[in-house]
């Protein structure tokens, strides 16, 4: 009897029957096929759900052997759990793939006794998992996917890293190289181990003068198809498409893919470079994951084109110097170079240095991607400040231009200055002492120039310091203004032995120096920048020994006539 009440649904069954008939209409309306076997594999019940995944009736059923009914065999199949069960009187479980039931199941069988506790047979539950096992397939699928698109992804990053490497290696010592030979040595093995590295079937690098091309530097694999071009190409148009985008893919006739990237030279439009590389389809690599990509192979063209135009720059510069030692400017000119090569000092020491970061942060594992890229962002920036510094520079020899006045925050210069120091002040453990009022207010210049009057001054501070014991290495840098006189003074003051008593003009005259390795040429431009901009510069010998050099600047006014704050 069912009783419900107060809410709470209860169950009494008042006889033995009516628990077997209670029990027989859960075993009927069960959701997965349920069978009883006897002792000897005889089926003796079944319920709907069996019946109908046979598509047969339960009555039929009743009395046939479950291997003949279940896997259509004339005896029990291997590992068999109501096999099992009968050995053991315990449950049993296993998985079968039954072709009458239509798909993978899960088999389980429970023992049955009678009331005096002798096994009579068993329970047999089969649930359907197929849904589950496809699952489970397509789960295992998608790990291997991921672990493969892992495996590829951490190929690209290796690949990346030794192009880079390469890349680093290449632009020190080429930047190192003093003759066209040694620069066209290391242009060969570069291009060689561009081939190497990124498994192309061959690597040319091109010089484009005019129309014509000519093979400076190949790489080829061993065993590569013949080079569709001679050593000189007389009609270059391939090439030169290159120059204007990023690179250019194109088919050869025997089914190979050629990309090149090509660069023009900024001072001469009919001369340029290209890198090519050749690579078949058969080696697996779709055209757009080649392992080096369009920019990094531009860099390396950059790198190449560079060194060579540099190169014949400097031999031009030579010839055209010698010849102009009888003209009546040759002091003019002279001077012109040699302040150029001393303010590009230190942009292309500044470069060096962080390029030799790059190699040993990239030397390490893993590689600090992070600090590379800042180490490489700091390259550029020095690039890009030393071509400032040549336009500059050669603006002061030039009577019809002024220098470019403009309002400048004295103390956020110098910062900036001091972060490009930054290295060389850590690498040579001097101790540096910022003094900046923090009233001072801004003041009238060119950036580039009084950023280039700091870096002497600074420069000079490192140099008079560097042989001193470390405990005396030391720079004080200050910033004030001086309302009375409108001016702003700067000051950089150090530990060094300082000038000779008496030569506190003379040094700023072009060509004195006191160092072996010195031009001579530093103090003069500070000097010439600072009168331009209606400044005044001197130095002066303490009592200490130390040195102090000052440099005074209008401060810049507002539209009341009083000193325009940051």
């Amino acid at each position: 009897m069912l009783d419900v009440g107060d809410g709470v649904a209860s169950l009494e069954l008042e006889s033995a029957e009516a628990w077997a008939a209670f029990w027989r209409g859960i075993f009927d309306i069960h959701l997965d096929p349920l069978a009883l076997l006897d002792m000897r594999y005889r089926i003796v019940r079944v319920n709907h759900a069996l019946a109908d995944a046979l598509g047969r009736r339960a009555e039929d059923l009743i009395g046939k052997r479950c291997f003949e009914v279940f896997h259509g065999m004339s005896c029990p199949i291997a590992n068999c759990p109501h096999a099992r069960l009968l050995e053991d009187g315990c449950a049993h479980a296993e998985e079968f793939a039954i072709e009458s039931l239509g798909g993978i199941y899960w088999i389980s069988v429970t023992p049955v006794f009678n009331t005096e506790g002798e096994l009579i047979g068993s329970l047999h539950i089969a649930r359907n998992v197929s849904h589950y096992k496809a699952l489970e397939s397509e789960l295992r699928f998608a790990r291997d996917a991921v672990m493969a698109r892992s495996e590829e992804r951490a190929r690209e990053i290796k690949q990346h890293v030794r192009f880079g490497q390469l890349l680093v290696s290449l632009a020190l010592d080429i930047g190192r190289a003093k003759s066209e030979e040694g620069i066209l040595s290391l242009i060969q093995q570069g291009v060689t181990e561009i081939a190497a590295s990124g498994g192309y079937d061959r690597c040319v690098f091109w010089i484009l003068d005019g129309k014509v091309a000519r093979a400076v530097a190949r790489g080829e694999k061993k065993g590569a198809p013949s080079d569709p071009h001679p050593e000189d190409v007389t009609d270059s148009v391939w090439l030169l498409e290159a120059s204007a985008r990023l690179g250019v893919l194109s088919q050869l006739p025997d089914g190979r893919t050629r990309f090149v990237v090509a660069l023009m030279s900024p001072q001469n439009e009919r001369c340029g470079a290209a890198i090519q590389v050749e690579f078949s389809p058969t080696a697996g690599r779709p055209v757009e994951r080649m392992e080096a990509p369009p920019q990094r192979l531009r860099l390396f063209c950059q790198v190449f084109a560079n060194a060579l135009w540099r190169h014949a720059d400097l031999e031009e510069l030579h010839s055209l110097r010698s010849e102009l030692t009888h003209l009546d400017r040759v002091a003019r000119l002279g001077q012109l170079t040699a302040m150029l090569a001393h303010e590009l000092n230190q942009p292309l020491a500044a470069t060096l240095c962080n390029a030799q970061a790059a190699v040993r942060l990239l030397g390490r594992t893993p590689p600090d991607l992070k600090e590379i890229g800042l180490a490489l962002d700091d390259i550029v920036d020095n690039a890009r400040r030393a071509g400032d510094v040549v336009k500059r520079t050669r603006e002061l020899f030039k009577s019809e231009r002024t220098a470019v006045v403009q309002k400048v925050n004295l103390c956020v210069l110098v910062e900036r200055v001091l972060s490009l120091l930054h290295n060389e002040i850590a690498i040579s453990e001097i101790s540096l002492t910022r003094s900046f009022d923090p009233s001072m207010p801004l003041v009238l210049g060119d950036e580039v120039q009084l950023q280039q009057v700091v870096v002497n001054l600074m420069t000079n501070a490192l140099d008079a310091v560097r042989g001193k014991p470390r405990n005396e290495r030391k720079i004080l840098i200050g910033i004030q203004p001086d309302f009375s006189s409108r001016m702003g003074v700067l000051s950089v003051r150090d530990t060094g032995d300082g000038f000779v008593p008496g030569q506190e003009t003379l040094i700023f005259k072009p060509f004195h120096t006191t160092k072996a390795e010195g031009m001579g040429m530093g103090l003069a431009i500070c000097k010439q920048i600072v009168e331009r901009l209606g400044g005044a510069i001197g130095a002066e010998r303490l009592v200490k020994g130390e040195t102090e050099f000052r440099v005074s600047l209008p401060l810049a006014m507002d539209e009341n006539n009083e000193p325009h704050l940051p």
